[in-house]
């Protein structure tokens, strides 16, 4: 086992932008970018030689504090080595965590001092808790020390909690001034608790279980957040199954049943930071059941969780999190194993503003050929063109003249019928785009017998490794436009036969990714009376699920008679509408199921509207189900 912090994972590393649907009153900050920095070391030693379970707080003379387990192992239970086995030591730094002084002791008592946790109250008292354990592996009940001088000394320890119940987490206080303590019951049906005081700490409640009737061992490590709304959310551990969660709207005095979130989670630490982003570090495991030390965020209050980002590859966790003077957040936890140390990471948490971006992605190509129609003419490749070079005009080009309300019949080019040209242009290429609406356009001018093709292809368009949608022109010569989807194993085409005359065109493909349709269509620019655009022509609106992703346009054509010109190609993203109220979330598919009363959270009220429905049926082939529509 590594007995150096420095020689884990110590390299500089971005973890780069971790997405989070946005919701009601976070509309704006959709996205988090989350660096790690390098691991350094808080304690290699503190006289026993195995140092875990750190817990960290800023004291009000703005030093940081990180209290820590020393022990001979894990457990260290007394022995003729150590009379007195485990013990709590603290540390301090007067530099937001760059350098660290000497321990010191807490707490030193005849058994197993443990697992041991550091707050300030408002009136300057520093409160450690912690656990005891005897040499028979009992747990003896919760306890804590007090410092009225900043941790030079500590007062003898007293009982918090009685047995079998056990601590994680530090002293919370809430907005209302009311302490609030995690505690776990550590046998028998384990569940979630706490402990509460109205005093500043002088006297507290009896514990309080969080129901637990899941059949499931939550030797829960509870910890405790207070929500923008007032509500408390206690994050609880199940060494067997998923992390669980129970919600209070009375301050902790009763508890919803524990609910599992859809991930493993041991010795939860909920912290809020800027922005109101809430983080919890943890103990984490990777589908191969391998544990590491973990975090993720929430930026909806505890609603959803974002993937998991790695602290680092060590097992021992036991995270603890404090926000440091510039806004980045100071992780402390520990390794497993002989020799243990206490070991750190900074992490700058960035968030990212996400504004709706109307601006097409690119748009109009005459810009880069100076008011003339690029021509296509024998093997041009027309991307060229986009990149600023001669759009190779020949002796039978003619100037593309845009006009108030079309294009002018100057445009029309005149006959060359020796030519019988194929080209294909190089893709338009992009980041791929999977929400809101994309739309491309471009203008065609298409004389006879030729054939002109907008293609777009995506990753995984349609379902489809090989998704792609094309539109395609035969002017005069078929006299007929065709349009093909092309996805979940089959194509689906369509065709219309009211193309006609020479002429510019424009077509179009619409593909609105959040409704999962897709719609072609063209319309005349240079018509017979003068040039006003026509109507759309629609050849094809298709509900096709799932289409991935778009990522690039590419035009090809084929004529035996006549050039063919194109312009204004023009690649719109229009990003999906960002909620701003509770309605629009639900009608923007965020509802959450379980949701009952459409108010945007899942909580009593909803589980009362279930209650009362309870066992309730309107199965028409089950007689003793009700039959409403028989009223």
């Amino acid at each position: 086992m590594t007995k150096n912090c420095h020689s884990l994972i110590c390299i500089h590393f971005i973890l780069g932008i971790l997405l989070l649907s946005c919701t009601v009153g976070l509309a704006s900050t959709c996205a988090l970018s989350i660096t790690v920095g390098a691991s350094s070391t808080v304690v290699t030693d503190g006289g026993y030689g195995y140092e875990a379970f750190p817990d960290i707080t800023r004291l009000q003379d703005g030093r940081l504090m990180a209290v820590f387990y020393e022990g001979y192992s894990h457990i260290s239970l007394p022995n003729a080595s150590y009379p007195y086995g485990g013990r709590i030591m603290a540390v301090t730094s007067s530099d937001e965590g760059v350098t660290w002084g000497s321990p010191s002791v807490v707490c030193d008592s005849p058994v197993d001092d443990r697992d041991p946790q550091i707050t300030q109250l408002s009136d300057g008292r520093l409160l450690s808790t912690f656990f005891l354990y005897n040499s028979s592996y009992q747990v003896l009940g919760v306890y804590y020390v007090e410092s009225n001088d900043g941790g030079v000394t500590w007062s003898a320890p007293q009982m918090l909690a009685p047995a079998p119940y056990a601590v994680s987490s530090p002293v919370r206080q809430l907005s209302s001034g009311r302490l609030i303590e995690g505690l776990y019951y550590s046998i028998g049906q384990q569940c979630g608790a706490v402990i509460l005081s109205d005093d500043n700490g002088y006297t507290w409640s009896s514990p309080i279980d969080i129901p637990n009737n899941t059949g499931l061992l939550l030797d829960a490590e509870t910890d405790v957040i207070e929500l923008a709304d007032g509500s408390l959310w206690a994050a609880e551990r199940s060494s067997n199954n998923l992390l669980h969660y129970a919600t209070s709207i009375d301050e902790g005095q009763t508890w919803s049943e524990s609910l599992p979130l859809d991930f493993r989670a041991d010795a939860p630490y909920l912290l809020r930071v800027q922005d109101d982003i809430i983080l919890m570090g943890y103990r984490g495991y990777n589908d191969y059941g391998v544990q590491y030390t973990a975090l993720r965020y929430s930026l909806n209050e505890a609603a959803t969780w974002s993937s998991p980002i790695t602290i680092d590859s060590v097992n021992g966790a036991y995270v603890s999190m404090v926000e440091l003077n510039d806004g980045s957040v100071l992780a402390v936890y520990y390794e497993e194993g002989a020799g243990s140390d206490i070991c750190a990471r900074v992490i700058t948490i960035t968030p990212i503003t996400v504004v709706p971006n109307t601006t097409p992605l690119f748009d109009s190509m005459e810009s880069y050929t100076t008011g003339e129609g690029m021509l296509v003419d024998g093997s041009y490749d027309w991307f060229k063109g986009l990149n600023g070079s001669s759009p190779g005009a020949s002796s039978n080009s003619a100037a593309l003249d845009i006009v108030t309300g079309g294009i002018s019949s100057a445009a029309r080019c005149a006959g060359n019928s020796t030519h019988t040209n194929t080209w294909t242009g190089s893709a338009l290429e992009f980041e791929p785009i999977s929400r809101g609406t994309v739309d491309v356009s471009v203008l065609v001018y298409a004389g006879y017998a030729s054939r002109f093709v907008i293609y777009v292809q995506g990753d995984g368009l349609m379902g489809s490794a090989d998704g792609y949608v094309w539109l395609q022109l035969y002017p005069d010569a078929y006299d007929r436009t065709y349009s093909r989807l092309r996805g979940l194993g089959h194509d689906i085409s369509s065709e219309g036969d009211d193309i006609d005359g020479f002429g510019w065109v424009e077509v179009d493909i619409n593909m609105d990714f959040d409704n999962s349709t897709i719609v072609t269509r063209w319309r005349d620019v240079d018509d017979s009376t003068g040039g006003s655009l026509g109507d759309w022509h629609v050849m094809q609106s298709a509900n096709v699920l799932p289409f991935l992703a778009f990522d690039y346009v590419e035009l090809t054509g084929l004529t035996w008679s006549e050039h063919q010109y194109f312009d204004n190609l023009t690649v719109t993203h229009t990003p999906p509408a960002i909620p701003t109220t509770c309605a629009e979330a639900i009608a923007a598919g965020y509802g959450l199921a379980g949701d009952f009363n459409d108010d945007c959270r899942i909580n009593l009220l909803d589980l009362a509207m279930l209650a009362e429905n309870w066992l309730r049926c309107i199965d028409p082939t089950d007689n003793s189900c009700e039959r409403p529509w028989w009223e």
